[in-house]
């Protein structure tokens, strides 16, 4: 390489140089949508942009609502949950993205009644904290939450943004 043209550079070192000039923005590219994905992701964690819908829990016998599931439910523009969940994991919001969802149900699940149970889906790190808030709730008899723990992956520690 050199600022200098050479005479002697023929067809196959233009395309190796086209090749390697793709492969350059490629990369790029992806690196500025992994930075677009970590400011919309960033920006909906600090707005709490995230709506709960409450699935009962049905006894079929009885007919009674004898629990609740708590689903996250955010804007459209963001695709599936699951998938939103993914690429949070992907760029280091994941942990973050899953206490903002917790904290949603959360609050909302306070108004069932005593002998409803509620229901989490959540990752294996956000199932600690979870039974940490429950810890600290006396008023709720751990026996009343039912956790389903996801296949989503545990963050590496050291991930950083």
């Amino acid at each position: 390489m050199s600022r200098d043209p050479d005479p002697t550079l023929g067809e196959r070192d233009v395309r190796f140089m086209a090749m390697l000039g793709e492969l350059v923005v490629g990369d790029l590219d992806r690196e500025r949508e992994q930075e677009l994905l970590y400011l919309a992701l960033s920006e909906l964690i600090d707005t709490d942009n995230v709506d709960v819908a409450y699935q009962p829990i049905v006894d079929l016998r009885s007919g009674d609502c004898i629990g609740v599931e708590a689903l996250s439910r955010f804007p459209d523009s963001f695709g599936p949950t699951d998938q939103l969940f993914a690429e949070a994991n992907s760029v280091g919001l994941g942990p973050e993205l899953e206490r903002l969802a917790i904290r949603q149900a959360w609050f909302a699940l306070e108004r069932l009644r005593r002998e409803q149970f509620r229901a989490f889906n959540v990752g294996p790190e956000a199932l600690l904290e979870l039974a940490g808030r429950a810890q600290l709730r006396t008023d709720l008899p751990l026996r009343q939450l039912v956790v389903e723990i996801t296949e989503r992956p545990m963050t590496r520690h050291g991930t950083s943004r």
